[in-house]
């Protein structure tokens, strides 16, 4: 009985806990409905674009350990509200420290921060950032370009 009673309160908790469909920013399949119209393609009318002021980022050349935080602004530029599902680094020297969690309406915009940190690191890096969202396609890039130095006093 006590095996079943346990049992029971686990399957409610894992209920309550996906009831905004299994994704972890709250955003259910919403965010992956891309419109189709009525011939089965894409319907560019009815459709959420996500357009940057820039994609990519010239860093130029920085010491090593040098921690660099940039604010990559965007507009949505489509005739749907834009949901962002997920913002995620190509390495774990790129992280997105925030962008906007909500539907982000027909011509407002946002901000996606995202923190480099070149600790440990030399040479020519190229970086990215992958913005993830009911766009089409629904990925989106954004690139860090930069030179890292070891500074005369660590080498």
């Amino acid at each position: 009985m006590m095996n079943r009673t346990i049992l029971i309160l686990t399957m409610a908790t894992l209920l309550v806990q996906c009831g905004d469909g299994g994704n972890a920013t709250g955003h259910g399949t919403e965010v992956i409905d891309i419109p189709i119209n009525e011939d089965g393609e894409l319907d560019e009318d009815n459709i959420a674009v996500l357009t940057f002021e820039e994609t990519v980022l010239e860093i130029g050349k920085i010491s090593q350990g040098e921690v660099i935080t940039h604010d990559f602004e965007f507009t949505n530029t489509g005739s749907a509200p834009l949901l962002i599902a997920m913002v995620d680094g190509s390495c774990g020297c790129t992280i997105p420290k925030s962008w906007p969690k909500g539907k982000i309406q027909p011509g407002e915009g946002g901000v996606i921060e995202v923190e480099f940190d070149s600790d440990g690191l030399t040479g020519k890096q190229v970086v990215s950032i992958i913005i993830s969202a009911n766009t089409f396609p629904a990925a989106t890039q954004l690139v860090l370009n930069t030179e890292i130095v070891v500074p005369d006093n660590m080498k």
